[in-house]
């Protein structure tokens, strides 16, 4: 099955929601407010006629305003540095903040692109909130989202801080996206070096450009 809206929600938003002079430990909005408010921005604007043209200046425009909606809902550094797992110590700070970077416009790139081509109309159901036993600042926010008659759980890993919430994982079907990277970038830092991972990084970031202008 594909995954459009889905994959976005994985991967490319984390919504910040501030309340002027908020302490940063007690959140006055519920972290379910924080996804579907963000979320169904970003379905209005893949629901916009406005955007059925399939000229590229109208797709990048397009782009730019989810871009605008998915900056800053998903702590990409948090999400960068999970994926690495305990390899994370072997990144120098510099080698850190390159990677960081390469990986979030992969991210981005990849599947902003594919929801721009697939998304049909995807509904989305806010379930409950599930809150972790021993930290009152971390919740899961568990949804499922309806596609051609399929119903498929998306659950958010979120954490509230700075007066905002913010997720670092998300599970779709089960399949935690910070565990399939980790498993991933752990195969190749086994035997290579964190320089030759962000190479790849790279690599696969201009393979991606190449296929969005060819």
């Amino acid at each position: 099955m594909k995954r459009t809206i889905i994959t976005i929600l994985c991967m490319g938003l984390s919504l910040a929601l501030t309340v002027p002079g908020q302490a940063a430990n007690k959140p006055e909005t519920p972290a379910t407010d924080a996804v579907r408010n963000r979320l169904e921005n970003v379905i209005d604007i893949l629901k916009d006629p406005a955007y059925d043209e399939a000229a590229p200046e109208k797709l990048e425009e397009q782009r730019r305003k989810i871009l605008k909606q998915v900056d800053g809902f998903f702590d990409f550094q948090r999400i960068a540095q999970l994926s690495l797992g305990r390899f994370r110590r072997q990144f120098s700070q510099e080698e850190m903040k390159t990677f960081t970077a390469l990986f979030t416009d992969l991210l981005t790139n990849t599947y902003l692109k594919q929801v721009q081509e697939e998304f049909e109309n995807e509904k989305v159901d806010y379930l409950e909130e599930v809150h972790h036993p021993s930290d009152k600042d971390r919740v899961m926010v568990k949804t499922l989202v309806y596609r051609k008659g399929n119903k498929v759980p998306v659950d958010y890993s979120m954490y509230f801080e700075d007066g905002q919430w913010q997720v670092y994982d998300v599970k779709v079907e089960g399949v935690s996206l910070v565990k399939n990277y980790r498993t991933q970038f752990e195969k190749i830092l086994l035997n290579e070096s964190p320089q030759a991972l962000i190479d790849k990084v790279r690599d696969k970031l201009e393979e991606k450009d190449e296929e969005k202008t060819s």
